[in-house]
C-alpha cells in the first residue's frame, strides 16, 4: 500500500497515542538544522529508528535521562510544552554503553515513545550531542557536527525546511485550536512505572547518590 500524503506531497506526521489535537491534517514530517540544533516532526513509526541511530553513532559514555510530571498540574503545563517546569522530576541512568542504552530502549518498550505526558533525552558525556524527545513528536538534537542525523532524514524521506511547523507553533497562533496529551498504557504499565522497572539498571532521581 502506497504511503499516504498530505500537501505538495508531504508525508502527514504520524502522531503518538498520547497526543491527539485538531489540527493534524496541519502537521508534516519535516526538518530544520541550523548552527548546532535540529528540530523535527517525526513521526511514531521512525522515531524508535532515529534514536536508535544516536544511540550506535555515539561509542561514549552516555546519559538517559526521563522527565516526569509530579502531579495533574505539572501534566498540563508539560502538555503546553514546559517539560522543565517545578513540576517535572528527573530519572537519570548515567554512564551507559551503547549495548546499555539499547537495552534501555528495548526494556522502556513503547510507553516510552507513545506516551504523551512525559519526555526523555539521551546525551553523550564526552560530545555533549544530545537528542530529546517528547510531546505531539517533537525531536531536538544539540551538537557541533550533525551531519550525520541529516544522513538519516534522506532515506526516511523526512524532508528538510527552512523552518518546521510543531504543534506548539500552531496552537500559539491560534488559541480556539484543542490539544491533550495523555498518558499512555500498554499491558497495564504506563511511563510512571518505568523508574521501578528501570532501578535495576542504575535509574534514580536527577542529583541523587550513586
Amino acid at each position: 500500500m502506497a504511503e499516504e500524503k498530505g500537501a505538495a506531497g508531504r508525508r502527514p506526521l504520524k502522531l503518538k497515542t498520547g497526543c491527539v489535537c485538531s489540527f493534524g491534517d496541519r502537521l508534516f514530517e519535516e526538518y530544520e538544522a541550523g548552527d548546532g540544533y535540529i528540530t523535527a516532526n517525526v513521526s511514531i513509526d521512525k522515531i524508535d529508528k532515529l534514536v536508535q541511530y544516536f544511540v550506535m553513532v555515539h561509542d561514549e559514555p552516555m546519559t538517559f535521562t526521563l522527565k516526569l510530571p509530579v502531579d495533574e498540574d505539572a501534566m498540563s503545563s508539560a502538555a503546553a510544552g514546559d517539560t522543565d517546569g517545578a513540576g517535572i522530576v528527573r530519572y537519570e541512568i548515567e554512564r551507559c554503553s551503547v549495548d546499555d542504552m539499547l537495552l534501555v530502549l528495548i526494556r522502556a518498550g513503547k510507553v516510552l515513545f507513545e506516551d504523551g505526558v512525559s519526555s526523555f533525552e539521551i546525551e553523550g558525556e564526552e560530545s555533549g550531542e544530545k537528542i530529546s524527545f517528547g510531546r505531539f513528536n517533537v525531536m531536538n538534537i544539540y551538537g557541533q557536527d550533525l551531519e550525520f542525523v541529516e544522513d538519516f532524514f534522506g532515506p526516511h524521506k523526512v524532508p528538510k525546511v527552512d523552518k518546521v511547523t510543531t504543534a506548539f507553533d500552531i496552537l500559539a497562533e491560534d488559541s480556539s485550536l484543542t490539544a491533550d496529551c495523555r498518558v499512555y498504557e500498554d499491558g497495564g504499565k504506563t511511563i510512571f512505572d518505568l523508574t521501578e522497572k528501570l532501578a535495576a539498571m542504575g535509574m534514580r532521581p536527577a542529583g541523587g547518590d550513586n
